[in-house]
């Protein structure tokens, strides 16, 4: 049975940690910027708190995908073709405001990299799913297509990595950000209601945004961002690399074996 091989399953695990990090920081850029209790308000507008929100609910949806290449179980769908899914959110949207240009190029290729990694992981757990039942073509098949998807999601994790240097400028731009917000709580609750009214309009849900502020940070919470989004580009770069060398480095086992 072909598995997720442990280097890639150690990549995955650095995504993790790094998104999380990141998505903690970008949440009180997020509430200290975009919400009514924040402690930077207008000129800035709407799109700085929109982007930070942005790249909450992304980051979210990452973390999901890379926690399930670290588990990758057996699926039993096995005849069903894997598919990856369309981007979710309409950052286009985001070009209209320059604080979001310059994030919306990193966003999307992080949205199509989670699309991507899920769809590889789907079509290996389908893969797996079919060895468990002793369909040897459909397990080839699914194989096949969760090796196309890794291929994919190595282009985007790529993109990704280089794509980093407009929004790291935007953020060095900003004006000086306390490290303390006057109260903390879930971001949804932290922004202002034109943030929300836009985020919801470029597809965000709700959902994605009922996630806890930090209240403080212990340093400038612009260098935290900068610093935490090239270490990430840093791990996406890694996790490309692993993933070009084709499915002997990112996938072990064989076909049809027998579960550890």
């Amino acid at each position: 049975m072909r598995r997720v091989s442990q280097p890639h399953k150690d990549r995955a695990q650095e995504d993790v940690d790094r998104s999380t990090n990141l998505s903690l920081v970008a949440g009180f850029l997020g509430a200290a910027l975009g919400g009514p209790v924040g402690l930077v308000l207008p000129p800035l507008g709407v799109g700085v708190g929109v982007a930070f929100a942005a790249w909450v609910a992304a980051m979210g949806r990452h973390i999901v995908v890379a926690q399930r290449v670290v588990r990758d179980p057996p699926d039993v769908d096995f005849r069903s073709s894997t598919r990856a899914g369309p981007i979710q959110f309409d950052i286009e949207s985001l070009v209209g405001d320059d604080f979001g240009a310059a994030h919306a190029p990193t966003l999307d290729a992080l949205l199509r990299s989670s699309n991507f990694g899920s769809a590889m992981v789907r079509g290996l757990e389908r893969s797996q799913g079919a060895a468990l039942a002793g369909e040897r073509g459909f397990e080839d098949e699914r194989f096949s297509e969760a090796t196309n998807f890794a291929a994919q999601l190595a282009e985007s994790l790529r993109v990704f990595a280089h794509s980093t240097s407009g929004a790291i400028e935007a953020v060095h731009g900003l004006p000086v950000v306390p490290e303390v917000l006057p109260r903390g709580g879930r971001l949804m609750d932290l922004l202002s209601d034109e943030v929300l009214a836009e985020l919801y309009r470029i597809g965000v849900p709700r959902g994605d945004l009922n996630v806890p502020v930090m209240e403080r940070v212990n340093e400038d919470p612009r260098e935290l961002f900068t610093r935490g989004l090239r270490e990430l580009a840093d791990v996406a770069g890694r996790y490309a690399e692993l993933l070009v060398q084709g499915s002997s480095q990112a996938f072990s086992g064989s076909p049809g074996a027998s579960p550890r």
